[in-house]
């Protein structure tokens, strides 16, 4: 059966673009993206959100953007702009998509920290840490907006993972794509650097530092038993290997992934 393949990109709005290029320079100014953030509201709520939550210990509550980059970091304040925007392209669609938003949402954001931390942890990756929490953040993109824009189809290709069909065989055969193609497109179109965009792409199988280091953090995650809301929930597992379990070491172990993980979600309102 031939189907229409012909999925749209969702555009960025401007103020996204300019907060996204702004993220990928490597010694950014919080003053400038703080000038971007406050023309979008979205942003702004929710780094004041996060700065004046218990977790950020504050001493007393910031109103503005600016303040709440200052008492977040830099670090901190790229994660939660990134998830911002990672948020806002599944739209509401997603809940008839049959995907377990849930955990999609903690496996995303376990996946993003572990990619970072497995860069962090292995002095040969140094160069590309500053694309990692972007790479594992937006690794998933293509198939939000693929179950974001054909729900139904999407809701069949759950259907048949949960069945033992393999993700990116079910996402042929219902879509003639499959998520992480089309996600490498999709940050293509956003105009991340191409090693971004090459991970995303690759994602699945790994290929080259960045890539192999994402799929390390996926691989970390699903044992941690974070599985992406597609295929069945992963039974959790101990026996990490030494390479593995060096990103979860860096982090603090598994009770500290968790909570990051939370706080993300709690600022996002996820």
């Amino acid at each position: 059966m031939t189907l229409d393949t012909t999925f749209a990109i969702p555009p960025l709005p401007a103020a996204r673009a300019h907060t996204l290029s702004l993220l990928l320079q490597p010694h950014v100014s919080l003053a400038e993206v703080a000038a971007v953030a406050e023309g979008d509201p979205a942003l702004t709520a929710t780094l004041l959100r996060a700065a004046n939550s218990a977790a950020s210990s504050p001493a007393d509550r910031v109103h503005r953007t600016a303040d709440a980059l200052v008492r977040l970091g830099v670090d901190d304040s790229r994660g939660l702009i990134l998830a911002t925007l990672l948020q806002d392209s599944g739209g509401t669609a997603l809940e008839r998509s049959e995907i377990d938003i849930d955990a999609l949402w903690r496996h995303t954001l376990a996946v993003a920290l572990l990619t970072e931390a497995a860069c962090g942890a292995d002095p040969t990756l140094a160069e590309i840490r500053p694309m990692a929490f972007t790479t594992g953040i937006l690794h998933d993109i293509g198939r939000l907006v693929l179950a974001a824009q054909q729900p139904r189809r999407y809701a069949r290709v759950v259907r048949l993972v949960q069945r033992g069909v393999p993700v990116v065989e079910a996402e042929i055969s219902q879509l003639n794509i499959d998520h992480a193609s089309f996600g490498g497109g999709v940050a293509l179109a956003w105009g991340l650097p191409e090693e971004i965009a090459s991970a995303i792409a690759g994602h699945e199988v790994g290929g080259g530092p960045l890539a192999d280091a994402l799929r390390r953090a996926i691989d970390l995650a699903t044992a941690l038993g974070l599985g992406d809301g597609v295929r069945p929930a992963p039974v959790p597992t101990l026996d990490f290997t030494a390479q593995a379990s060096a990103p979860l070491r860096l982090i603090g172990g598994p009770g500290v992934l968790l909570k990051r993980i939370e706080w993300f979600r709690a600022a996002l309102g996820a």
